[in-house]
């Protein structure tokens, strides 16, 4: 491992530390969509904690994480915050699969090969037409002796056991994950205007009370104010 000093204040460091989470019972229940978003949150916290993500790398049984950090950083916090906020993070994003967990321990099942599979098809469907049904159904044919046993588990009708069931089932799925993401970073954009509407305000406030008929105004005050499109735009979704 190479040598890499950091300096803050009046120290000099190279601290680097090897993190290794794994989930329960070393249960192989990671898909490639979960590895990707814990990589997306870890960097997140990572640059809020002021920390440096050298290298990470996950499987469907544990995640690896190397990361640089100041010596003032209190180490034991950092990782409760990392298992606390992952954990909580991909229980809300995730809770289709985690539903389909708790039926596995419901009915003492120990063969995960069929969640897996599924797992595994959900992460495909980044590549596919998730409008395209035909394709979907396809795709289930293929693997129709998994769904099947995925049918029984989950308690699906005998008489709606079929690949166009199944086929709605991971169309609804993936289209789920897909503006997932989309959605969560436009709640995001609503905490930032809502908090940009304060300021907005003032100073719509400040250029009403001083008209430009009756005050000399400054230059600034005939520019449009930036990010007032964006704003006017959004601005029935804050409350």
């Amino acid at each position: 491992m190479k040598n890499d000093f950091v300096s803050s204040a009046r120290s000099v460091s190279d601290l680097k530390a090897h993190l290794v989470l794994t989930t329960k019972y070393r249960k192989k229940v990671l898909t490639g969509v979960m590895i990707n978003r814990l990589k997306e949150l870890i960097n997140e916290l990572c640059d809020k904690w002021n920390c440096k993500v050298i290298e990470f790398n996950g499987e469907d049984t544990h995640i690896h994480l190397l990361f640089q950090y100041y010596p003032q950083m209190e180490l034991p916090k950092f990782i409760g915050n990392i298992k606390s906020i992952t954990s909580r993070k991909l229980r809300s994003e995730h809770e289709l699969g985690l539903e389909l967990l708790s039926l596995f321990k419901q009915y003492q099942l120990t063969d995960f090969s069929v969640l897996k599979t599924i797992s595994d098809i959900v992460d495909s469907l980044e590549k596919k037409d998730l409008h395209d049904l035909k394709g979907l159904v396809v795709t289930v044919k293929v693997n129709y002796e998994v769904f099947e046993k995925l049918g029984q588990i989950i308690g699906v009708p005998r008489s709606k056991s079929e690949p166009n069931t199944y086929g709605k089932i991971i169309q609804y799925i993936g289209l789920t994950y897909k503006y997932q993401t989309s959605y969560s970073k436009f709640q995001e954009l609503v905490v930032l205007l809502s908090e940009w509407q304060k300021h907005y305000q003032s100073v719509i406030g400040v250029r009403q009370e001083y008209p430009v008929g009756e005050y000399k105004q400054p230059k600034d005050f005939a520019q449009e104010i930036p990010g007032v499109n964006l704003y006017l735009k959004y601005k029935n979704y804050l409350d």
